[in-house]
């Protein structure tokens, strides 16, 4: 093993963070992150008002080597559940530099009595897997990664279903023309969220977001591509529908997709169909490489539409949770 020390993150610390990114573009090189994303994230923690917390592990010569963290759950969060960050070097594997980082983040999350903890590795991520069930964590989900050639996309099998749902009184609009012309958008769309969240599957019960919350942990974020977000409104009611939005990465020239849903209400029309199709459309004209896309494994109405549109699944991803009673 090497002779390692860890060191606390230093949050004004711009050659940290600058290791953190290189760590996690080595360690996972399709997910890099960038300095800046790193920072905003880092913002959402601290808004959080709860404890979080990063190690930085670095080898004799001072190189970082990896680094572990745990930070509070954005997305509904409740007194001691955490989301747990640990990456190791892929020379450094197999080194203990992993298990020294796990032990002194643990004893520090310990203190903050922590009830629910979850992780997530990729399936043929192994050691990883194999090291997290030796200790006790516990698979509550897997869903799987689907990708899609933007540029080699062909539109033509699919004309008839750009504007299927134009016949059950539908309009498909960008969430940028939306706030231009809707004074009422970002309410609107947070209820319409709110309304159609319980549907996706999830390990945990659904817990309403407030609206203040929902604009800082999602629509204000600054990878939100305002333009390549597509909205389905009810043209008789003037209520939004279905969703389906893009997140830009900053360190290449794909996009992940967030939410593609539709309410009970304005299921069978088509709507998901064609607003993947929109932004597909928008994507493709606006010279993205790839798409990417999530879907829990049993999701089978969306998998079934990523299937058609041709996205290629990648190995499963695996939510891991610790509990105290685990």
């Amino acid at each position: 093993m090497p002779e390692v020390t860890l060191r606390t993150f230093d949050v004004r610390s711009d050659s940290g963070y600058d290791a953190i990114a290189g760590i996690t573009r080595a360690a996972k090189p399709d997910y890099p992150l960038t300095v800046a994303e790193l920072k905003e994230e880092d913002g959402l923690s601290t808004q959080a008002g709860t404890p979080w917390m990063r190690l930085l592990a670095t080898d004799e010569t001072e190189i970082p080597i990896g680094f572990a963290e745990f930070t509070p759950s954005w997305w509904q969060p409740a007194p001691g559940k955490f989301f747990l960050r640990l990456l190791v070097r892929p020379e450094f594997h197999g080194e203990g530099v992993g298990k020294m980082l796990y032990d002194a983040l643990w004893s520090e999350m310990v203190r903050h009595h922590p009830t629910y903890v979850k992780i997530e590795w990729r399936e043929d991520m192994t050691r990883a897997v194999r090291f997290f069930e030796e200790r006790g964590w516990s698979e509550v989900s897997r869903w799987y990664e689907s990708r899609l050639d933007i540029a080699g996309f062909d539109f033509t099998p699919f004309a008839d279903d750009f504007d299927r749902p134009l016949g059950e009184g539908i309009t498909i609009t960008s969430w940028h023309d939306l706030k231009a012309s809707d004074p009422d958008a970002d309410r609107k769309m947070w209820q319409a969220v709110m309304e159609m969240l319980p549907d996706v599957p999830s390990d945990e019960p659904f817990v309403p977001m407030p609206f203040d919350e929902f604009q800082t942990v999602v629509m204000n974020r600054p990878n939100l591509d305002h333009n390549g977000f597509f909205v389905a409104v009810d043209a008789s009611t003037g209520d939004y529908v279905g969703i389906s939005h893009l997140w830009r990465r900053q360190a290449d020239n794909d996009l992940d997709t967030g939410l593609t849903a539709t309410k009970r209400s304005h299921r069978r029309k088509g709507i998901a169909l064609a607003l993947k199709l929109r932004v597909l459309q928008w994507a493709q004209a606006n010279g993205f490489r790839a798409l990417r896309t999530g879907n829990e494994v049993n999701n089978r109405p969306m998998l079934a539409i990523n299937e058609r549109l041709g996205f290629t699944k990648q190995p499963p991803w695996i939510e891991f949770v610790w509990k105290p009673d685990a």
